[in-house]
């Protein structure tokens, strides 16, 4: 396939998938608060990256035709949510174990 004319660069390619991921787990979890904050997923990418639906179609057509190099944007997506999700995960854990902590200890009545 050819490159297109204005091909998304990898990078943001990466940034925008990450996103788009993101977006569809707390749609998946939370809808109601896409739907409080009325966020189109699409949309709002499409606005914060500067492009436009037939560009991303055609980028993303263009980097699945080379899978290697769709493979490394995939590999750098997964990477960047698993971080996520790591450090969420320690966050909650975190806050959890400050939580018990600061619960009082059994008081003996004898």
């Amino acid at each position: 396939m050819e490159e297109p004319e204005n091909l998304i660069p990898r990078g943001k390619m990466a940034d925008i998938l990450y996103d788009m991921a993101l977006l569809d787990a707390i749609d998946n979890s939370y809808p109601q608060v896409l739907e409080e904050n009325d966020l189109r997923t699409m949309e709002f990418l499409f606005e914060k990256y500067g492009i436009d639906s037939l560009q991303f179609v055609r980028s993303d057509l263009y980097y699945a035709s080379i899978p290697e190099e769709y493979q490394k944007i995939y590999e750098a997506v997964e990477e960047r949510l698993t971080k996520k999700r790591d450090s969420i995960s320690e966050v909650l854990r975190q806050g959890r174990s400050q939580a018990s902590d600061s619960l009082p200890e059994d008081e003996d009545y004898d």
